[in-house]
């Protein structure tokens, strides 16, 4: 087994809510990545904390893993607003329809959550 980068570890942090167990690395970019794995309440050991940073590892290796944005689905969707449509030259007709979906049901259902945050979970048909 290769050894672990530099300092890549699993961190045990006590808190106001009990003890949580962390992984810690640099991802492609090398940016240091904290993530919570787990609560210990909830059954979460430093062993099962060493299997996810092997796991984010083999991640940022293999696949080039990246800590995910902060940005928010709003931001997001608004500056492909700006710029998708017009890049792929649609009608101003489409362009009105794209924005109208947006707005009016795609930014109030997920618009406060970031990006990594939503999962196919969020949708509900």
């Amino acid at each position: 087994m290769s050894p672990v980068p530099d300092g890549a570890a699993v961190i045990r942090y006590e808190g106001k809510r009990g003890v949580v167990w962390r992984v810690k690395f640099r991802d492609a970019d090398g940016k240091q990545v904290k993530q919570t794995v787990g609560r210990a309440a909830d059954g979460i050991t430093k062993r099962k904390g060493e299997a996810v940073l092997r796991a984010r590892l083999v991640a940022v290796e293999r696949q080039g893993y990246r800590k995910p944005s902060a940005e928010t689905f709003a931001v997001a969707a608004r500056a492909w607003l700006d710029t998708f449509p017009e890049a792929k030259q649609h009608r101003r007709t489409a362009r009105a329809d794209y924005r109208g979906v947006v707005e009016n049901h795609l930014i109030p259902a997920f618009g406060s959550k970031r990006l990594a945050e939503i999962t196919t979970a969020d949708h509900d048909g």
